[in-house]
């Protein structure tokens, strides 16, 4: 046993020499990548001659981003391509799209036309690359990846200054890539050949958003056609839940919503009564309702808390109102599909509107108890009109998300079921932000990560090796304030020296941590 434990220090020893041994350097690695090396070089999409554009096409089959471990789902920040020449360059109009598909192969002789999410759109896109490394690109709206479903990419770029670069690639089988066009064109692109090239292209992935706690409705994969899964975790009420008076239908924010026609006594019944209380919470919809009729979009007959569209609203507004709450009123949401939040902060005593992650405007209140309620529905009011129109995306957060979380999921198609994955072990809010020593350490193969936020924020949380190259992002999301454990394990790594960072506004703090085998 003694002479085990002096082996174990000598490593720990031997290893912290090699930390000031190395001089750590930021490489530019991705996460997660498809293919590496090779001497293939293929112009498109970013190196064309004439220097007039080109728009690809690419398609990865699930499983594609196995190295050096499988990609797991979560938010691709970040997306690289291994270049072949050291060049700087600035391209006009870069643009990408991303898309989940169940196809293996891209459609023969014309553009894929499935659902696409545009993540970069940049009229000016400045790079540097260096000779048979991967080359990053970081996404402006974060992708949802689904490692089980195909990932189409699309680039497009409309001309460049500098010189443009190759991008290594490997040929594979059937129709993989497509590329145009075959001669110069003005943006945007025709379509002009298909090839079964995959070019070597690296991600990097951040865990789920943490979704909603109380209510989540996405109106997808429901048990029947008159009954809805309620995709919050932990999650109140019923789910499924049952529904009278309005239809699935397509055509939602990110898929099938429901419609409704006015029907007395219609919604949604979660099963839930609403019990919010004094607390902060935060109700958000995404609409479409281009009608002047009137009609309730939810609420709950226990204190009248209610959400409806016209009528005392007035045309084309809606107004949230309840007992001892001061009416909040929203104009001009009848022109067109919008995301409206609702953010109830019981330590500011107001409640903030948003439209489509803007703020809107802020409304004073007297600090707010709702009682306890009836019966809450989603899609109507207790036995009067519903709602006329299209809803989708329906979520209740018992907390006051922050502009930051807003802005990052108001256009965001939060998976199904997303846990909340940082608890908050302690009521008390810290002073001051504090990021501890990893304990125990060194460690095999699993330790814990503590730190302390005053106040809420995103955090990001990660963990690197000496040369500097990202081995596991551990937090990348909103943090509410308080004391926080984060379990760490190392199984997939070797033995040595690594570093964690954490990152919150204006604070950041990194410290060392030792694996032995």
């Amino acid at each position: 046993m003694k002479k085990e434990k002096i082996t174990f220090l000598f490593k720990a020893a031997a290893f912290l020499i090699l930390l000031f041994a190395l001089t750590a350097g930021s490489l530019s690695q991705p996460q997660y990548f498809n293919l590496s090396g090779g001497t293939l070089n293929n112009a498109f999409p970013f190196n064309t001659l004439p220097a007039s554009g080109k728009t690809t096409q690419t398609l990865y089959l699930p499983g594609s981003f196995n190295q050096p471990g499988p990609a797991p789902g979560g938010n691709i920040t970040k997306i690289y391509f291994q270049a072949v020449s050291s060049v700087s360059v600035t391209y006009t109009q870069l643009t990408i799209k991303m898309g989940l598909t169940t196809d293996t192969d891209l459609p023969t002789g014309a553009w894929y036309t499935g659902p696409l999410t545009t993540v970069l759109d940049q009229s000016n896109y400045a790079m540097t690359t260096t000779a048979d490394q991967f080359a990053g690109i970081t996404l402006t709206t974060p992708f949802n990846y689904d490692p089980a479903k195909s990932l189409v990419v699309e680039i497009t770029q409309c001309g460049y200054t500098g010189t443009g670069f190759g991008v290594r690639n490997t040929t594979t089988s059937g129709v993989k890539r497509h590329a145009g066009p075959l001669t110069a064109a003005p943006c945007p692109h025709v379509w002009g050949n298909s090839s079964a090239i995959i070019t070597h292209t690296g991600l990097d992935i951040a865990p789920p958003l943490n979704g909603p706690d109380y209510l989540f409705y996405k109106f997808e994969n429901n048990p029947a056609p008159l009954s809805v899964l309620n995709c919050a975790i932990p999650g109140v009420g019923t789910s499924p839940a049952s529904m009278t008076g309005i239809t699935l239908t397509s055509g939602g924010q990110f898929d099938s919503c429901i419609t409704g026609t006015g029907v007395t006594g219609a919604g949604i019944v979660t099963g839930w009564n609403n019990n919010l209380g004094a607390s902060s919470w935060t109700i958000s919809m995404w609409i479409d309702c281009n009608t002047t009729t009137f009609g309730y979009l939810f609420g709950d007959g226990g204190g009248s808390f209610r959400c409806f569209n016209n009528g005392a609203a007035g045309t084309g507004a809606i107004t949230l109102r309840g007992t001892g709450i001061t009416n909040v009123d929203v104009p001009a949401v009848n022109a067109g599909p919008v995301v409206i939040h609702f953010v109830y902060d019981s330590a500011a005593a107001n409640i903030k509107v948003y439209k489509n992650g803007v703020l809107s405007s802020t409304v004073p209140q007297t600090p707010l108890n709702l009682t306890a309620g009836t019966g809450f529905k989603v899609g109507g009011y207790t036995t009067v009109a519903g709602f006329t129109g299209k809803m989708d995306e329906f979520r209740l957060y018992r907390r006051a998300l922050d502009s930051t979380e807003i802005q990052a999921t108001w256009n965001q198609d939060i998976p199904c079921g997303t846990l909340v994955s940082v608890p908050n072990t302690n009521n008390q809010v810290p002073k001051e932000y504090v990021l501890q020593q990893n304990y125990p350490n060194p460690f095999n193969p699993t330790t814990n990560i503590t730190f302390a936020l005053p106040k809420s924020g995103v955090v990001v949380l990660k963990v690197y090796d000496v040369l500097g190259k990202e081995v596991a992002s551990l937090v990348n999301s909103f943090t509410n304030a308080g004391t926080h454990i984060v379990p760490f394990d190392a199984s997939a790594l070797s033995s040595g020296v690594y570093i964690y960072k954490i990152t919150t506004g204006e604070f950041t703090d990194s410290k060392k941590m030792v694996l032995i085998k």
